[in-house]
């Protein structure tokens, strides 16, 4: 997963605030727009295809909270097909989110359980990782809420605070079900400024404190300053976590990736992706399950250089081993991977923060298939329906997600730009017009 925009995007956001007072200007509504994102950064779709979480991050700190938003999916697909824009970066669907909830500031991408009844998601600076129930109806529920009737996220019991700094990448690790009904999750917490995997419990079948707890940790090793990505892979029943860490010593810094069984003792298996093809950061991580007998493989986007690259992961008896299998140049600041598998053809999106650029790529290979350029500013994340041929991107600056189709119309595979979903923030003035 990806970190915070880059730190020219943290000037803007510096800038554009100091201004505001400089001149005086009245402060904005303390309270959080719950009609559209601010700084949109993590998205996650429903199970059923029909419904999109988008994480409002508040990431200015122009307001006390960030938020939660759902989003009606038919709704914008209705509202994109009537509009007669010829430029489709001038079609906008508006008014297409249902419910809401406050949370605090700072939120990245959620993750579902596989029947979308829950959301777990981290956020930053305040370090907790929040359980939210979700109804494609009636919306989000969390234990609280404010006296508008808005629910407010991120308080105990359904809130767990993690011991060290910057929560970032929540997985889901397994589910238990009683009476048909989802009681209880098993998962694991990653962090930005810590070696440690946190692995916690979210049971609805205890009370108060007790629903949400530690179980255990895992530490990644002295040298790890930081985990940048996770990712789940499961594989003849087996599982997997994949962490891109970076790590720091007296003599030298390097990028790597560890594998590793979701337990507290387990044995950890690493590449150095620095040695390996010379990246000195990675951003984000993903795994392409291999079809049949065919390996696995993990893709991940780096920086210095910006590229994508592919590592097999060959099961051999004595544990998983990662082999480097392709390296590619990509577009700048690469930050976000989705993996879109349907009607057998596998691509992976990425998303660049530069030149708001979207691209799709062989994950083989790594050639470049497709392209959208500058549909909007700052792509974040990246995400995929399930169940449907289209995608849909945060766009940090514009406050607005971009709706991608993944197909043309007569069902060839392409990419493109359907529309937004908000209209775009105006770009700041920088004195040039």
């Amino acid at each position: 997963m990806r970190s915070f925009p880059h730190v020219a995007v943290l000037a803007l956001a510096a800038a554009a605030l100091s201004l505001a007072a400089g001149a005086g200007c009245t402060p904005p509504d303390p309270g959080v727009p719950l009609d559209r994102p601010v700084y949109p950064t993590g998205l996650a779709v429903h199970p059923d295809g029909e419904r999109l979480v988008v994480v409002s991050s508040d990431f200015d700190k122009a307001y006390d909270d960030g938020a939660l938003l759902l989003a009606d999916l038919t709704a914008v697909r209705a509202g994109l097909a009537e509009d007669a824009s010829e430029d489709r970066r001038d079609a906008v669907v508006e008014g297409v989110y249902l419910r809401a909830a406050r949370m605090p500031p700072f939120g990245d991408r959620p993750v579902f359980t596989s029947g979308g009844e829950r959301l777990l998601l981290s956020t930053r600076k305040t370090n907790l990782v929040s359980s939210v129930d979700v109804d494609v109806d009636t919306g989000f529920s969390c234990g609280h809420t404010d006296g508008d009737g808005t629910p407010r996220c991120g308080k105990s019991p359904l809130a767990l605070q993690v011991p060290e700094t910057d929560a970032f990448d929540v997985l889901v690790l397994d589910e238990v079900y009683e009476g048909g009904e989802l009681t209880r999750v098993g998962g694991l917490v990653t962090q930005l400024s810590s070696s440690m995997v946190h692995f916690f419990r979210d049971d609805r079948a205890r009370e108060g404190a007790a629903e949400m707890q530690l179980t255990g940790s895992l530490d990644l090793g002295d040298a790890v300053r930081g985990v940048r990505s996770a990712a789940l892979r499961t594989r003849d029943g087996v599982k997997h976590v994949v962490v891109a860490v970076e790590t720091t010593t007296v003599t030298a810094s390097a990028a790597l990736l560890v594998l590793f069984e979701p337990a507290v003792d387990a044995a950890l298996f690493t590449v150095d992706v620095t040695e390996a093809m010379g990246a000195q950061s990675l951003k984000d991580v993903l795994v392409v399950p291999g079809v049949g007998a065919e390996p696995d493989a993990v893709i991940v986007a780096t920086r210095m250089p910006d590229a994508v690259a592919r590592f097999q992961i060959d099961d051999l008896p004595s544990g998983p081993s990662l082999q480097l299998t392709a390296v590619a140049e990509t577009c700048a600041m690469p930050t976000g991977l989705a993996l879109d598998q349907m009607d057998n053809v596998t691509r992976v999106l990425l998303t660049c923060q530069v030149g708001g650029a979207i691209l799709a790529l062989d994950p083989w290979t790594l050639a470049v298939t497709d392209a959208v350029r500058f549909a909007g500013r700052n792509p974040y994340d990246v995400v995929v329906n399930p169940l449907l041929p289209e995608a849909y991107v945060s766009f940090f600056l514009d406050d607005t997600i971009g709706v991608l189709s993944l197909v043309d119309a007569t069902g060839v595979p392409r990419m493109s730009l359907r529309g937004r979903i908000g209209t775009p923030t105006a770009k700041p003035e920088d004195g040039r017009e």
